[in-house]
């Protein structure tokens, strides 16, 4: 089970975040790694369900844990107290998303993939129009 602090720094909330907050920031993550979006490259999609998996997890603990209001922020040390440097966090994940304009409506996207340009890279809507006139396949 992850705890607290690792459900936060997952779904990148700060420890004074409300359910709501919470909502929102998995929202945002589910928008870039939901494994459907990654159907093309076989390796993406692996890698966008195990993310998937961690945030799924992530979301659930926060949320039950901010819904029995145990999920209390740590008092600050006090101000005569020395603060030690603290290590930096792991890096989550090295790729870096890549913003492009739609190859059907000209709107800005963003990806988590660099594009071969060998085949149209869509914004989420035209995505999903795309996808839902296809027959069977891309």
């Amino acid at each position: 089970m992850l705890s607290l602090q690792e459900c936060r720094r997952i779904l990148d909330v700060m420890p004074e975040a409300s359910l709501e907050d919470a909502r929102a920031a998995y929202r945002n993550l589910v928008k870039v790694w939901h494994p459907d979006r990654h159907m093309r490259d076989a390796e993406l999609h692996r890698a966008a369900e195990a993310k998937m998996k961690r945030i799924n997890v992530a979301y659930a603990t926060l949320c039950s844990a901010l819904a029995r209001g145990k999920a209390e922020v740590p008092a600050p040390p006090p101000p005569e107290a020395p603060v030690e440097a603290a290590a930096p966090p792991p890096e989550p994940d090295t790729r870096e998303l890549v913003f492009l304009d739609c190859a059907e409506c000209g709107k800005d996207a963003m990806v988590p993939f660099q594009p071969r340009g060998d085949r149209p890279v869509y914004c989420s809507d035209c995505f999903s129009r795309v996808r839902s006139n296809s027959s069977g396949g891309f």
